[in-house]
């Protein structure tokens, strides 16, 4: 099967930006004839910027420990993951979509975060099934997943750095700014 094209970049010819506690990278979707990460696959906001195609594929960004951030066409979506406990994680989304665009006129807000709230929740149970493992009396540690070693394995050495060097102390957190 050929790997669909998006703007005239194959994903073979993709190679993410991948450096101490980031990721980077652009893909195209994966669904054919697909111009947004909704539920069919249509635009679900106005394009952003000065965007004129919806067909912008997807850029993706991760800086390791706590910030996700997905961009294609019509929305942006960011992720804040803090840390509460050694058990816990609070994570805060927050979307974006163009300026000046007033919900429920030009978009439906259920649309734009439909994609992220389903494969959230999925992620979610998955959290909290290996957490359940991982506090088994039954759990041993095994080896990373090849695909795990370009990001997972640079993080821990990172975070055990950082608990070497006495720097990771809990910090009040700011209010959020609305925007």
């Amino acid at each position: 099967d050929a790997i669909p094209e998006s703007r005239g970049m194959d994903l073979l010819h993709i190679r993410p930006a991948v450096g101490p506690g980031y990721r980077l990278s652009r893909y195209p979707f994966m669904r054919p004839g697909a111009v947004s990460e909704s539920e069919d696959g249509t635009a679900v906001a106005p394009l952003m910027g000065t965007l004129t195609e919806p067909d912008a594929g997807v850029v993706g960004g991760y800086v390791f420990p706590n910030f996700m951030i997905e961009c294609s066409s019509d929305y942006t979506v960011i992720f804040r993951f803090t840390p509460l406990s050694a058990r816990r994680t609070a994570v805060r989304a927050t979307w974006l979509v163009r300026a000046g665009s007033e919900p429920g006129r030009d978009y439906d807000p259920a649309r734009v975060t439909w994609f992220w709230h389903t494969t959230g929740e999925q992620d979610w149970k998955l959290c909290a099934d290996n957490q359940m493992g991982v506090n088994s009396s039954r759990y041993a540690p095994g080896p990373y997943a090849p695909e795990e070693r370009e990001t997972v394995v640079p993080f821990i050495a990172w975070y055990l750095d950082q608990l070497r060097a006495g720097s990771l102390q809990p910090q009040r957190q700011p209010e959020p700014i609305l925007i």
